[in-house]
């Protein structure tokens, strides 16, 4: 239960933060207007286009209407006796203008050198499952460094086995080496994975392997959405006996699957 609710947080995040990059910045000073900032707001979202730079707008009360300012000039609207949103509408197509003006004014200027996100060091956070003759749930923190098409890993986590036959706990450490093409990624690892069991008598030990992966990553604004699936191998396998039983061997070969954030830095 708590690795859905893990994976829901992360999902519910996502879309906060796309709905806050999808949404273009107005700013309003209208002390003293026959209608609210957040109605001129809105009226002048719809005439202008979803993604740019924020809008300034200045509105001052005059003799019969308003003033309206941003950094393409100057305007007076007359309002006669209309106030709320029939106002802020009117003052808008005003205001739309004005801002196309000041758009028009950055035509010719170069853009700005775009920041290649692929040649950045990210961070990532992941929760993710494990087949370990049941599931095995945690999360792993990462950090990439590009170079080219190539790309270095580090990876720490840790989760614990969920509804198994003992309670079982574990570490993760891996260092990797992947190939990215596109939005796509292949990866092998190394990996070392303590495993700690406080069942009965307990026990420590340390699973020694190599993994391969497959990653997508899917922009969202600044950061990606990265899922993600492997399966590793290990050297050794440790059984676990409760009453004189085999109760659980830690697997040969184990599939998982992951979901996370990525965060260029």
């Amino acid at each position: 239960m708590s690795l859905r609710i893990v994976i829901g947080v992360v999902f519910i995040v996502l879309v906060l933060m796309r709905r806050a990059d999808a949404e273009r910045a107005i700013i309003v000073n209208a002390a003293g207007a026959p209608f609210a900032p957040a109605d001129l707001a809105e009226a002048i979202r719809v005439r202008v286009p979803a993604a740019g730079p924020a809008l300034q707008v200045r509105v001052t009360a005059i003799a019969g209407g308003v003033r309206v300012a941003a950094a393409g000039g100057a305007r007076d609207v007359v309002l006669g006796d209309r106030t709320g949103v029939d106002a802020a509408r009117l003052v808008a197509l005003a205001a739309s203008d004005l801002l196309s003006v000041e758009s028009l004014a950055d035509v010719g200027k170069p853009a700005p050198a775009s920041r290649n996100d692929d040649q950045a060091i990210a961070l990532a956070a992941y929760a993710g499952i494990a087949g370990w003759n049941g599931v095995l749930g945690g999360l792993v923190a990462e950090l990439a460094i590009p170079h080219g098409a190539w790309l270095f890993a580090f990876d720490l986590g840790g989760g614990t086995l969920v509804r198994g036959p003992i309670d079982l706990s574990d570490a993760e450490a891996r260092v990797g080496l992947g190939r990215r093409l596109g939005p796509f990624e292949l990866r092998v690892d190394a990996v070392a994975e303590p495993l700690f069991v406080t069942t009965g008598a307990g026990d420590v030990t340390t699973l020694f392997g190599a993994g391969a992966s497959a990653r997508a990553r899917i922009a969202l604004g600044p950061t990606r959405l990265v899922l993600a699936a492997g399966a590793d191998a290990f050297a050794t396998r440790t059984e676990y006996r409760t009453a004189g039983s085999d109760v659980l061997t830690t697997p040969r070969i184990a599939p998982w699957l992951r979901v996370g954030v990525e965060v260029p830095l």
